[in-house]
């Protein structure tokens, strides 16, 4: 079972203390510390894009009794740019498509190589599509006389040790039509 955790939160872009003309009535002190905040959708606690509109708390530096002054808030929500990691689902997406282009692109050339090749100990995944589903299997090369491989079952179902010889012209007439998907070397 995968768990799949996602939501939003809410993010602090902005801390900065100001000097305003009104004083708090409390402790009189003229410095307020305005703290602006934005709300992101995250998927596993890492910021996937902004959400709804950035919102400003002021509150007094001093005493930290909270003060409202729509203009000042206003005017921080609105010089506070969201910070780029805020983005940062939108370049791993990229970044993860690539990665996995690149690892698909090496698996394809490794498997190229070792076709072009063979050694004993080379796997080779296959698969035999036959009566409607088709099933995979692996075989291992066991001996390379000539033209001709030998090939051994390596499925812990198949235990009685038969092996296969295949010419190279047969593997190749495989691989052409998919049924060789990949090689592996040990």
């Amino acid at each position: 079972m995968f768990i799949f955790f996602y939501g939003k939160r809410r993010a602090r872009i902005k801390t900065a203390i100001s000097s305003y003309e009104h004083t708090c009535e409390y402790c009189k002190s003229n410095d307020m510390r305005v703290k602006v905040y934005q709300t992101y959708f995250h998927i596993f606690w890492i910021p996937f894009f902004p959400v709804g509109s950035k919102d400003a708390e002021i509150k007094c530096a001093k005493c930290n009794s909270p003060k409202w002054n729509d203009f000042i808030m206003k005017k921080y929500e609105a010089s506070t740019r969201t910070p780029f990691y805020l983005y940062t689902w939108m370049l791993l997406i990229p970044l993860f498509i690539g990665l996995i282009a690149y690892i698909c692109e090496q698996n394809a050339q490794h498997t190229r190589e070792y076709f072009a090749k063979p050694q004993v100990g080379d796997l080779y995944e296959m698969k035999n599509p036959g009566n409607g589903r088709i099933v995979y299997f692996n075989m291992k090369i066991t001996a390379i006389k000539n033209d001709s491989i030998r090939f051994r079952l390596e499925e812990a179902a198949f235990a009685d040790n038969v092996e296969y010889i295949f010419q190279a012209h047969d593997l190749r007439k495989m691989r052409d039509s998919g049924l060789i998907v990949q090689i592996d070397r040990e």
